[in-house]
């Protein structure tokens, strides 16, 4: 379970996948006549759908979270993931390697490591995001126990989604019928 301590934080996390390719920001596409009816959707547009399939939510969990982003835990997992940096073809472990988006398996075999050798000292981790410091992030190792959970329907006016648009210079699809 992924979480932000953040809204806005939640709402960069989850749109990145939206943002335009660099290569496309370089040398943006040109519309072609050709394509008629079917004109293919602009770069950075997030599908209406999109928030109809969400919600936001908040919840409290007890207990400790691992900080992999600590010196102490970074030289602790350079030496006991020594063999999955190789086979990862990483040079060194350090908190951009941590940060880094790919490749993604050895984040996983990090998250990995810290559950099954914290037996139950962690409930999870703590990491700042890859989009950027102010963000704070927390994986949360299952079964959670979540308490105090909330659950709230995505807006289109919701101030944090506006502003995470606005910083990866999105638009939102409009819905069917509009």
């Amino acid at each position: 379970l992924y979480a932000s301590s953040q809204r806005l934080g939640t709402y960069l996390e989850t749109l990145a996948r939206f943002r335009p390719d660099p290569a496309i920001l370089a040398e943006p596409i040109e519309e072609d006549e050709a394509d008629g009816p079917y004109p293919t959707s602009q770069p950075g547009t997030v599908p209406a759908s999109w928030l109809t399939r969400r919600a936001m939510g908040t919840a409290a969990v007890a207990g400790d979270f691992a900080d992999v982003g600590h010196s102490r835990s970074l030289q602790h997992l350079r030496t006991e993931l020594a063999a999955r940096l190789i086979h990862h073809g990483l040079q060194d472990l350090d908190g951009a390697t941590m940060r880094m988006s790919a490749p993604r398996r050895f984040t996983q075999e990090v998250s990995r490591h810290v559950y099954e050798c914290s037996n139950p000292a962690y409930v999870g981790i703590r990491y700042l995001s890859r989009l950027g410091d102010d963000i704070h992030n927390w994986a949360i190792f299952e079964p959670a126990d979540l308490t105090d959970p909330t659950e709230d329907p995505l807006t289109v006016n919701d101030p944090d989604l506006q502003e995470a648009l606005t910083r990866f210079r999105l638009r939102m699809a409009p819905s069917e019928g509009e």
